[in-house]
């Protein structure tokens, strides 16, 4: 009996999977998708770079990203944020580069870095 309660009120606070549907992905090539986030990457026109988008019920990102395959590096050189999802709405843009980081072994970037370095 309990477990039915528990069950019944988690149910009542699930994020409403829908909200996906109206994504659009042309472009994009789908990397990671979990409950509260959709993760999508594309070709940059900038050598050595490419885009990192995220999507959100409510918000979207995105972020290029520039990588040098003999440091073994990756840093953030753009992002932006938007206020609604589908990268509409209010922009936030930042140019601020980070500093140039070797990403965590098995991480997403990590693997990025990976495929585009010994493609």
């Amino acid at each position: 009996m309990v477990s039915t309660i528990l069950g019944l009120a988690l149910g009542l606070f699930a994020v409403d999977p829908s909200w996906k549907n109206d994504i659009s992905r042309d472009g994009w090539i789908e990397l990671r998708d979990s409950a509260d986030v959709v993760l999508f990457l594309k070709r940059s026109g900038a050598p050595s770079s490419f885009w990192i988008r995220s999507e959100m019920e409510d918000r979207s990102a995105m972020v290029l990203m520039r990588y040098d395959c003999s440091a073994w590096t990756i840093q953030i050189a753009q992002s932006f944020s938007y206020s609604e999802p589908n990268m509409i709405g209010d922009t936030t843009a930042s140019s601020t580069l980070s500093t140039a980081d070797v990403p965590p072994p098995n991480s997403l970037l990590d693997t990025l870095l990976t495929t585009v370095c010994t493609a």
